[in-house]
């Protein structure tokens, strides 16, 4: 592998992590400052805005799990916000993902919701994810 390749791979897992960064550190602030109704109109926002103006230029797969892996090395626990930075890092690299939000009632809990990803109309999860429960409540 040619040295020149090697930097184009690092500088591509340093944008997708820098960018990741900035997107929990502004979701972060989004969930503190805001109702959930307003970080839903605004993450559209924001998504449609990259959206139109940013083209595809990674794969998915290396955008969800490196920004999946910056928002658990951070200790954040919330799908839900882990889900809305994600979208909007995947916008910004031209990739229409939705964030869905879903609720189901167990035995242990009455009532537990979980968000998830899902692009192309196929949920995009982790090993240890199950989402077969969940009845869709809504999706941004």
């Amino acid at each position: 592998m040619s040295l020149k390749f090697r930097i184009k791979i690092y500088l591509k897992y340093i944008t997708i992590n820098l960018l990741s960064l900035i997107g929990v550190v502004f979701t972060f602030f989004l969930f503190h400052l805001c109702s959930v109704k307003t970080i839903i109109s605004v993450v559209r926002s924001i998504s449609s805005f990259f959206l139109r103006n940013f083209k595809r230029r990674v794969d998915f797969q290396s955008i969800f799990f490196l920004s999946r892996r910056i928002n658990r090395f951070l200790g954040i626990d919330s799908c839900f916000r882990i889900c809305v930075s994600q979208k909007i890092v995947l916008s910004i690299f031209g990739y229409d993902a939705q964030v869905v939000s879903g609720v189901k009632s167990s035995n242990k809990d009455p009532i537990d919701g979980h968000a998830w990803i899902v692009y192309d109309n196929k949920p995009i999860l982790e090993e240890n994810e199950n989402i077969d429960n969940y009845v869709k409540s809504f999706v941004i």
